[in-house]
């Protein structure tokens, strides 16, 4: 029997509950009679994991974004051990004189910085035009700029490639005509512009966050509850990050995705939760029994979600890129801990509350409050679900289009890497690369590695492929063979057109369907980018299958139905479709780039996007639990098919919507920043999740649950022995008989 905090029996519900429901009646009434010390704990574990956990940011890595398997990887590896140094420079020095750079003043101003950036230890070797074997590579068409190139050693680690990096550009600042940038340096910058301005960020975020969640909670001490929700998600993900970093690689990248999703769904899950404590509160009183209702519906609909949820981000585990399959832990974690703390801690801060759960609200939002509590035919939503199914086939039709019209430029979507672009205008690494592309012939500072092993007997075997290479489109200059150790060579190609450009990405692609003679194996930007491409085409069928099929799993497992777990699959894939194809008309068409503050690149960023995909489809199917779950509910109780997709979304539709627009403000703000990858993908998820709660839940779902009715709950013969294990709702009404 449950008891009220003062002693008193209040009525459980009915004797012919299930064991998993006697089950969620015994935890109820253990965190209502334990409510106190379960905060206690809660608090001390928080505490102590948050500041365990914190020391993590020193065991994170700024790299792991190419696959170690791929042939640009190894063969980079294998070049670096032969010859000592790094493949790429990794500062390139733009020099400009008043005159042509080969007089004796621009001679005496190459030498200068050519000592500068060779004193520095960490830089194992200095090519300038002084001492190229090729100089006119390094000089401009109109002879008046140069570059000077700085290889890193093969032993120099990365803090000190970057502290090298930073003092040369430091040392230079002041000359004239004198520009530093390369690879370490571009990295560097970005890393600082995201670390300068994610505080600004959550700032807005955060700001926005507070008066919203105040609507959307209908009071001040219920719009403080997520925030205590996402530190226990946050604290404890960021001790379990700090375990795993010991035995394996985890991106620096992962932090910034555990904050916003940890904070997103700490919104979603508590709104859930609260909301329906409210509901049965005001039918039965705030006491164990209101808890255990709250607990026996929207406490296994947040389990479900976060299941789902974390089983679609745990597909980025098939990825062997570091940064991708770190993203997919440290967001599991995130997503399993909020609901953790949703169902536990925040369960036993209602039951302490009681009714002062309402304190500190406004006439006007108890108002609000009391509408949302009062009878369910009455309601905005129900209407709203009530006018679309009159005309299900019209409203069906013209979404379906209307989302697939959106859409359309997604077909031509591009994936890409991030370069100096997404850096200010002025930085030094964006003018050096501006200025390659557009005055030097082609670009020395990024050649395409041909690595080969072949005795020496070979090298003129080799000079016939170095004869075939010269032949290729987008081709500027191939250096000879050179003979690095006693079995391996290396012939350097030197690009027409910058390394992330489509042209050199055919370029590689020609070289691989070039006879070798001996084993060949291309390293550099250009090549790193086109195996990069090559890894994830061959590795998203199989993330997108697991994906599908343990979601088709669990949405079955909740509704028990095939139709209902297809069709949400589907509305998920139109979803993103939509989303994907604004992304493709804004930023890789390079749209809006003066109102939005980005300069385009032709493609979007393409782990951004690959994890961007997996977080909106686990969020589109989160919301789809929330308004199946009302709806099966409302099914079981006897309603019909019409009725209970009306009540569902009346129940769950200003849940779903404030949620996907407290979650928009969470990540979306990211879209503040001035760096283009996190443009894309702050724009992305809040473009995806806003489809997804308005026109595709408000309008689509009812529409198709319509045409389709009784056919909705339809199961194959041999599932439905299943079927009668799937979640069903025992509520106060008689169970609709199938």
């Amino acid at each position: 029997m449950c008891r009220d905090r003062v002693g008193g029996v209040l009525p459980t519900a009915s004797t012919d509950r299930s064991g998993a429901t006697t089950q969620v009646r015994s935890f109820a009434e253990l965190i209502h009679r334990r409510a106190r010390l379960t905060l206690a704990i809660t608090a001390a574990l928080t505490v102590a994991a948050g500041a365990v956990g914190a020391g993590v940011v020193g065991s994170l890595s700024s790299g792991g974004s190419s696959d170690p398997n791929a042939p640009s990887v190894i063969a980079g590896k294998q070049l670096v051990a032969a010859t000592g140094v790094s493949v790429q420079p990794g500062v390139v020095v733009l020099v400009r004189t008043s005159g042509p750079v080969l007089t004796r003043g621009g001679r005496a101003l190459v030498a200068r910085v050519a000592h500068d950036v060779g004193s520095q230890r960490a830089i194992a070797r200095v090519t300038s035009v002084l001492d190229a074997r090729r100089p006119a590579l390094l000089l401009s068409r109109d002879g008046r700029a140069t570059l000077v190139l700085g290889f890193f050693g093969a032993r120099a680690p990365e803090t000190a490639a970057t502290a090298a990096a930073r003092q040369i550009e430091r040392d230079l600042r002041g000359v004239r005509g004198v520009v530093v940038g390369g690879n370490q340096l571009t990295f560097s910058q970005l890393e600082a512009t995201i670390s300068s301005q994610l505080p600004r960020i959550e700032l807005i975020a955060f700001s926005i966050l507070l008066l919203l969640s105040l609507i959307a909670f209908r009071g001040v001490l219920a719009a403080a509850l997520p925030l205590m929700v996402g530190a226990v998600a946050v604290a404890g993900s960021l001790l379990i990050m700090r375990a795993l970093a010991q035995v394996t690689s985890l991106s620096v990248y992962s932090l910034n995705l555990v904050t916003g999703l940890g904070l997103g769904l700490a919104i979603d899950y508590s709104l859930f939760v609260v909301y329906r404590y409210r509901e049965e509160a005001a039918l039965r009183g705030h006491g164990c029994e209101a808890l255990q209702r709250t607990l026996d519906t929207a406490g296994r609909t947040v389990a479900f979600s976060a299941l789902t949820v974390s089983v679609a981000l745990l597909s980025l585990l098939v990825f062997p890129q570091p940064m991708l399959s770190s993203m997919g832990i440290a967001a599991a974690l995130v997503t399993v801990f909020a609901a953790t703390a949703a169902l536990i801690p925040l369960c036993a801060m209602l039951a302490l509350l009681g009714p002062r759960i309402n304190a500190l609200s406004t006439a006007r939002l108890h108002r609000a409050r009391v509408r949302a509590q009062g009878p369910v035919a009455g309601g905005r939503w129900y209407r709203l679900a009530s006018s679309v199914m009159r005309r299900p086939g019209r409203v069906a039709a013209a979404c379906s289009a209307g989302l697939l019209l959106v859409g359309l430029p997604a077909l031509h979507l591009r994936l890409g890497s991030t370069d100096s672009r997404a850096l200010a205008p002025g930085s030094g690494p964006r003018v050096v690369e501006a200025a390659i592309a557009g005055q030097f012939a082609a670009d020395p500072a990024d050649p395409v590695v041909a690595f080969a092993h072949a005795p020496e007997r070979a090298r003129s075997a080799l000079d016939r492929y170095r004869s075939r290479l010269m032949d290729l489109r987008d081709v500027a200059f191939v250096e000879p063979p050179r003979r690095l150790t006693a079995g391996a060579w290396s012939i350097e190609v030197v690009a027409a057109q910058p390394p992330l450009s489509a042209a050199s990405q055919r370029l590689i692609a020609q070289m691989y369907a070039l006879h070798a003679p001996v084993p060949v194996a291309a390293t550099g930007v250009a090549a790193g980018q086109y195996d990069e491409h090559v890894s994830l085409r061959s590795h998203i069928a199989l993330a997108l299958a697991i994906l599908a099929v343990t979601t088709l799993l669990v949405l079955f497992t909740m509704t028990g139905s095939v139709v209902l777990a297809i069709k949400s699959l589907l509305m998920n894939l139109l979803s993103l479709s939509a989303a994907f194809g604004i992304l493709v008309f804004i930023f890789q068409d390079g749209r809006l780039q003066g109102l939005l503050g980005y300069t385009a690149t032709g493609s979007l960023e393409q782990t951004n996007m690959i994890i961007l995909f997996i977080i909106a489809f686990g969020l589109s199917t989160d919301y789809g639990v929330f308004l199946l779950a009302r709806i099966k509910e409302a099914h079981d109780a006897g309603s019909s098919d019409e009725v209970a997709v009306a009540t569902g979304l009346e129940r769950s539709g200003r849940v779903v919507s404030a949620a996907a627009l407290l979650f928009c403000a969470a990540v979306g703000s990211l879209a503040a920043s001035s760096v283009a990858s996190l443009k894309e993908f702050g724009a992305g998820v809040a473009l995806a999740v806003m489809i997804d709660s308005t026109v595709v839940r408000a309008l689509l779902v009812p529409a198709l649950m319509a045409l389709l009715g009784r056919a909705n709950w339809w199961a194959p013969h041999p599932l439905r022995p299943l079927v009668a294990r799937a979640w069903a709702h025992q509520g106060n009404a008689v169970r609709r008989s199938t």
